[in-house]
């Protein structure tokens, strides 16, 4: 995972609780990664066309069988737009964050000292 994703061990892996994001955000959100030989179809795409929750599952929650050993889940997150922006997640649904070992000093100490929620 870190030579894939991580920038060569300077990136952060963020560990969360599936069961919470379920609950507190939906099946619409948070889905299980289909590993298979093939990639969507038009005639999938066409069949989901009018539901945004299963084109995310066909198009961003399939990867080649060969990722397997990942046992990936995805959790989308309403808005942004590409833009940069601070995503507040369920309470208690992070169980963990994990460095990698070239993560600068700087960014742990933005991961560990996250801006507060504000009040509602």
């Amino acid at each position: 995972m870190w030579s894939h994703y991580s920038e060569g061990h300077k990136g952060i892996v963020l560990q969360f609780d599936r069961e919470i994001l379920l609950e507190e955000s939906g099946e619409d959100r948070v889905f299980e990664v289909k590993y298979t030989e093939t990639f969507p179809t038009l005639n999938e795409f066409l069949d989901v066309l009018d539901d945004p929750p299963a084109i995310r599952k066909l198009f961003y929650c399939r990867k080649h069988v060969d990722w397997k050993y990942e046992e990936e889940y995805r959790y989308f997150i309403k808005g942004g737009k590409g833009r940069r922006e601070v995503r507040f997640i369920p309470e208690g649904a992070l169980t963990g964050i994990i460095f990698g070992f070239k993560t600068k000093d700087d960014n742990k100490t933005q991961v560990i000292s996250p801006p507060a929620k504000p009040e509602a």
